[in-house]
């Protein structure tokens, strides 16, 4: 119906649309029409001044309905004629002005001369009422529209009389069947049949319903035969819950105790006879009201939300006295019909006792069983804060075992062990109950004491006393495997006070202040002084800046010639690292160095001297400064010769700068050597492939172990400078270069002696047989553009 009314109603809109839109046609034609006509009589009227003749035009023109006014105007804007007739809105309505838009309309319309001629002899004016020529097209879709909505709501009537007949009134008398069947109490469910409905929808759908209402009955018969079979297998299943090793307790709303299994009633000392029947509150709360508290509030909370609820631990106290620790889940149940909760329980007191132990591992040294870093960290804050309410001084001793790994590694771990707990045992009777004596690992322990007194002063001398007392402790040999072992240890001490130092802080403070005692010769006492924390402040802030020079481009290559000592001719140079930091100037290499070191930037630093230096070295190749015997010498720290694509880094930067290899000689340490003699040689053997040359800097300096000479592809031995020195001073200097320069020469080995700075050493060098130098007699390091004048200079005084 909704349908026929919609596409009806459509319809009649279009075609109203239509009919609307061609009578707007026919109005606009007809005023063309009308302005088309009277071109010419009006021109001749307003030429010839003519007013009878455009009175008479007009009023002509005021015949035809729509138009209501009319006028005539000649070139000087005069008006010739003007015709008008009462006009107004009366048969206008809003559904017109809607559709039509405004009533009165105008339109003008110039008058030339000739068809085509822009020049106007005057002008005609025409005013109409646009709605007047529709009004009658209007009355005739009204009509059409009223009798198409009788002739919808009679079909509409028809329609619901013969639904009525056939749907409503059949489904009614199905309505009033179903709802007067006992569907659980009649064994005989059966819709009768309607009239003259036997064969169509209707009767189909009561077919339907008498076969559902029959396996309606089936399923009916079917439960009651499985209520009876559950009712029968309760008893076994009741008896398989007695079997779990779960504790299982079910309780109605009210606590009265419904059921218990025999693991409930072993755990806590009752039989069922004593808790089926009883309240909680009776039975298993008497003297557990904490936990009661507890299991009232669980109780609750699964009756408010119908969702499990778990208890991970609730401690009761049962019959003998003794205490458990069970963990619960409690959910609502049916139990014989009527609601219960069933609380199912697992017996943790043993997993509970095995994570305390696990607890007391993860704060604890599992060696001496003293606290570990993590927990001295936090006694140690808590005792910071304790210090700075009461406004007394504690302290922080740092103990470290002198030449403990010379005693581990010489008569094994298990003496080492049983060493570390003797000490930690001494150490625990020396300090009082409410210090902290902690394991930090390997040979370092740390002590924390507090409530030393109102002054430094004071704490000073219980802290020295105790720490005296601990060194005098550690003379007395410990007994390991019925061997006598002594062992010493090195103390360092800082004070806190008022919290003037984060716990992390005060433990850099003591570590240093230990460092200097070792340096002082171990079994020392040293207290921490504020210079300790600059110098490790300089060290630090170096660091961060180190890493930012390397962006900044603060780090530059000077050059210090190698000379013949025979001919005086620059033969090679060394170029060494320097660091200009803004603010404070030039950094020694001896302190940066290691720094760069420490944080590994050393591969980076070292692969930008690589490519400096070999930059350099082309660009004085391409000036004819040098020739291809000149040897340019780069120190390699151990950390970058250490990596594992060193050789390909180096010969990517010399095929990049087209160096020839030869003229490339790397500076390399003992220590270097040592640390992995196989990395070593297979290393050096894979850069010496190529044709770069080996130096070992400072030869002499460190294990001097010979059998490594004649494995290494050496090129170059370096005396040290320490022995130069003194070469004509100390007879030890003179004879461990002479010896030196001997081996090198056995081993075809070149030499060079660093730190030649007079004439005399100069002279006895070349005595001995070293050929080439370098040192402060010939020049300092100095800049590159510097190291060309050199060049320059030596090449003329070559030549001269």
């Amino acid at each position: 119906m909704l349908t026929t009314l919609t596409i009806s109603v459509y319809f009649a809109v279009s075609e109203t649309q239509k009919e609307i839109e061609e009578k707007k046609i026919e109005v606009a034609r007809e005023l063309d029409r009308v302005f088309s006509s009277l071109q010419n009589p009006i021109k001749i009227a307003i030429l010839s001044f003519d007013e009878a003749l455009a009175d008479e035009i007009l009023s002509g023109l005021l015949l035809t309905d729509f138009i209501k006014k009319a006028t005539i105007i000649d070139d000087y804007g005069n008006v010739l004629s003007e015709k008008s007739k009462a006009y107004g809105t009366e048969d206008s309505s809003k559904l017109l002005t809607f559709i039509l838009g405004e009533t009165i309309r105008e339109k003008r319309q110039n008058i030339s001369f000739s068809v085509g001629d822009t020049s106007s002899v005057g002008e005609f004016i025409l005013v109409y009422d646009y709605h007047q020529p529709f009004l009658a097209l209007f009355d005739s879709l009204y009509k059409r529209i009223i009798i198409t909505i009788t002739e919808l709501f009679l079909i509409v009537l028809v329609y619901l009389g013969i639904f009525y007949y056939l749907v409503m009134r059949p489904l009614s008398q199905l309505k009033t069947q179903v709802k007067g069947l006992n569907i659980q109490g009649s064994e005989d469910l059966i819709l009768n049949s309607i009239e003259t409905h036997e064969k169509d929808e209707i009767g189909e759908l009561i077919d339907v319903f008498n076969k559902q209402f029959a396996y309606i009955h089936t399923l009916f018969e079917e439960n009651e035969k499985a209520l009876r079979n559950t009712e029968a297998s309760f008893d076994t299943l009741q008896s398989l819950i007695e079997t779990l090793p779960h504790l299982i307790i079910v309780h109605a709303l009210d606590k009265t105790i419904l059921f218990v299994n025999k693991a409930f009633t072993k755990e806590f000392g009752f039989s069922a006879e004593e808790l089926l029947g009883k309240s909680l509150n009776d039975a298993i709360y008497a003297n557990n009201d904490s936990t009661k508290k507890v299991m009232d509030d669980a109780n609750e909370e699964v009756v408010k939300t119908q969702q499990p609820v778990l208890i991970p631990e609730v401690t009761w106290q049962v019959k003998n006295g003794n205490y458990i620790t069970i963990e619960m889940r409690k959910l609502v149940i049916q139990f014989r019909g009527s609601p219960a909760i069933l609380t199912v329980g697992v017996d943790v007191t043993e997993r509970k006792e095995h994570q305390a132990r696990i607890q007391h591992m993860a704060y604890h040294d599992s060696l001496t069983s003293l606290p570990n870093r993590h927990l001295f960290i936090d006694r140690l804050e808590q005792a910071l804060l304790r210090a700075q309410r009461s406004e007394r001084y504690g302290a922080l001793i740092f103990v470290d075992l002198d030449n403990f790994k010379e005693i581990n590694d010489s008569k094994g771990h298990f003496a080492g062990d049983t060493l570390l707990t003797g000490i930690s045992k001494r150490l625990k009777e020396i300090f009082r109950d409410e210090d902290t004596v902690a394991r930090l690992g390997g040979d370092e322990f740390v002590v924390c004491m507090t409530d030393l007194g109102k002054s430094k002063p004071e704490a000073k001398v219980v802290v020295e006393d105790r720490a005296e007392r601990l060194l005098k402790s550690l003379e007395k040999p410990f007994i390991i495997e019925n061997a006598s072992v002594q062992i010493g240890a090195s103390l360092g001490i800082a004070f806190f006070h008022n919290h003037d130092a984060s716990a992390s802080e005060l433990l850099g403070y003591a570590d240093m202040a230990m460092y200097k005692a070792k340096e002082a010769g171990k079994n020392q006492i040293m207290f921490f002084e504020k210079s300790m924390a600059e110098s490790i402040a300089r060290t630090t802030e170096l660091k961060d800046d180190s890493r930012r020079a390397i962006d900044e481009d603060e780090f530059y290559l000077v050059y210090q010639p190698q000379v013949h000592a025979v001919t005086n001719k620059i033969i090679g140079a060394e170029s060494l690292l320097r660091w200009n930091h803004p603010t404070r100037g030039l950094i020694s290499p001896a302190e940066f160095i290691p720094l760069l070191e420490d944080i590994e930037l050393m591969p980076e630093v070292g692969t930008f001297v690589l490519k400096t230096a070999l930059k350099q070295t082309k660009e004085w190749l391409l000036a004819d400064r040098i020739d291809d015997s000149f040897k340019i010498s780069i120190n390699v720290s151990p950390q970058q010769f250490r990596m594992s694509n060193f050789p390909v880094i180096v010969n990517d930067i010399i095929e990049r700068y087209e160096v020839p290899p030869f003229m490339v000689d790397l500076e390399i340490t003992e220590s270097m050597i040592i640390d992995n003699i196989d990395y070593t040689v297979a290393a050096m053997k894979e850069l010496r492939s190529t044709g770069v040359h080996f130096s070992i800097d400072d030869f002499g300096t460190g294990y001097s172990n010979l059998n490594y000479l004649k494995k290494l592809p050496l090129d170059v031995l370096k005396v040290d400078q320490s022995f130069v020195r003194d070469i004509l001073s100390d007879p030890n200097d003179t004879a461990i270069v002479r010896t030196i320069l001997a081996m090198a020469n056995q081993l075809n080995l070149r030499t060079i002696a660093e730190g030649v700075e007079t004439p005399e050493q100069l002279a006895s060098i070349k005595e001995m047989g070293c050929h080439v130098y370098q040192g402060y007699l010939y020049s300092p390091p100095v800049t590159s553009a510097d190291f060309e004048h050199l060049l320059n200079e030596n090449y003329e005084e070559m030549n001269t």
